[in-house]
Formats: structure tokens, sequence, C-alpha cells
């Protein structure tokens, strides 16, 4: 959401046009279209009325392969016209990250890009193939890797391309780490999927779960009031707390409560009064 916009990326499964639309906030009418190939689960970044997202090409056997062209393109977010496109060998289906006058993302073909914000290539790390989207915390760079069927790694990385760590997994991460309180949190997705929690200091492992029944994990986890809450395939969430964490409850939540506990305190006078005054006649 941007300038009174909402941004959403489309997909065409049967190999024509996709593209990338803005939206009234307020009605939902149309602002602007750019027509363009297949945004296939990249979600639009803005930075500086610049807006990125990822190409995932020419949908073809409806949507399981993809024809160039791939990459990531720049629009202006306020009319959408064309800035500019850095292509990739492969399809792009992240969600880029628009951080420090540098935009992250990942692609099929290998790759973590880091990319000016004149389109020029600032580094390209071969990390494997991924589809997850890049998170930073304290200018450090995490991301998995892995496509179904394959193991993946949960990675570290310094904004200059350096390699801090590595964990290894028996599933893919496709989805987005989450990093929160000295943490990163993921997922794999596999057949029997499990949560991760490791610590961002050195990649050790903290602690991690096998969701009952067994399934894929696609879903990303996500953080609030202290609490990790992810989805799973089994149709299930989860919610996580450490034992050392304390909940604190919203300022309004507590304000309620405080008025809550006030008038029962004035009720249960009331109600004492009453009855004090029944027995005396």
């Amino acid at each position: 959401v941007w300038n009174n916009m909402v941004f959403i990326g489309t997909f065409n499964e049967t190999g024509s046009s996709g593209g990338v639309v803005a939206l009234n906030i307020e009605n939902g009418t149309v602002v602007w279209r750019n027509d363009t190939v297949s945004i296939y689960a990249s979600s639009p970044a803005i930075d500086d009325g610049v807006l990125y997202i990822g190409l995932a090409g020419i949908a073809v056997e409806y949507g399981f392969t993809f024809n160039p062209p791939y990459g990531l393109l720049a629009l202006s977010a306020l009319n959408g016209s064309f800035l500019w496109m850095f292509e990739t060998d492969n399809r792009t289906v992240s969600s880029p990250l628009a951080h420090e006058d540098r935009i992250y993302f990942t692609s099929w073909d290998g790759y973590l890009y880091s990319i000016e914000e004149n389109g020029d290539l600032d580094w390209k790390l071969e990390i494997g193939k991924s589809v997850s989207s890049v998170a930073v915390s304290d200018d450090i760079l995490y991301v998995g890797t892995g496509v179904v069927g394959s193991t993946g790694e949960l990675l570290a990385i310094e904004t200059d391309r350096t390699v801090l760590w590595e964990y290894e997994v028996d599933g893919a991460i496709q989805s987005s780490p989450m990093v929160a309180d000295g943490k990163v949190y993921f997922a794999t997705n596999e057949a029997e999927g499990q949560i991760y929690c490791l610590a961002i200091s050195d990649g050790h492992l903290i602690w991690s779960f096998k969701p009952s029944p067994t399934n894929w994990i696609l879903s990303s986890p996500v953080v609030a009031d202290g609490i990790l809450f992810i989805a799973s395939d089994n149709g299930h969430v989860y919610a996580f707390m450490d034992e050392e964490s304390e909940v604190h409850e919203p300022e309004d939540l507590n304000a309620a409560l405080v008025i809550a506990t006030l008038i029962g305190l004035v009720l249960l006078v009331s109600i004492i009064l009453i009855l004090s005054r029944r027995s005396k006649k």
C-alpha cells in the first residue's frame, strides 16, 4: 500500500499476459495497469516511488513451466510507467526486498541477486534454486533454498555477499524466514514439514517442531506480541511462545480490563448495600 493505492500482480496460466495493477484503496477502481508476463507469487515492494516485482515468465502447461522473459521489473509506482528490467536465467517468483539502496531477490536460476536502484547488477551469489523471499535484520540477509523434493538450506549473508553461516534441512525452504528477538524462524515444504527456530548469532538450532498430522508447510511465519504464528497444509494454525517471553497486553485491552474491573466493583458494592438494607428490614 502506497499513496492511497494497493498494488497486485496477476497470473495467467494459459500463456497470455499477466501484469501489475494499482487499485484505489478507497473504492477499488483501477488507477493504472502495466501488462507484462505472469506474476506468480511475487509481491511488490515499493521504495522511493519505485515498484519492484518478480517476473515468472510466460506460463505454459497451465503454469507448471514458464518461458522467458524472467527477472525483476521496476515501474513508477505513481503511474505504472516502465523504468527498467533486470533479466535472470529462470523464473523469479520470490518477492523483492528493498533495503539501503539495493534490491535483493532470489531466482529459480540458483542465484541471490543484489541490484542497484538503476537496475545494474551489484552482485550475485550462487545459493541454489530458490523461491524464498529475503528477510533482513541489522544488515544481515536471511534466505532459504530448495525446491520440492530436494533438501534446503537457511543462509545468513552480509550485504557484501559474505556468507556467515548455513543450516541444512531435509526439505525445501520455500516460504520467507522471519527474524525476531535474536532468532530466525522458517519451515520446510515437504510431506513431513517441520518448523525451525535458529539463533541468528551462529545458526545453531534452538528448537524444531513437526506438526501432526504431518503435511507440507508453505506458510511464512509471523511474530506478534512475542508469539510465533504459522500455518500448515494439515489445516491447522500453530502458535509458539518462548518460555521466558512475556506477552504484553495491548494498551487498549488493558484500559478495557481496568474499566470492566471498576464496573464490577461498583456492581458488587451496590449488591452488598442492597442486601444489607434488606437484612435490616
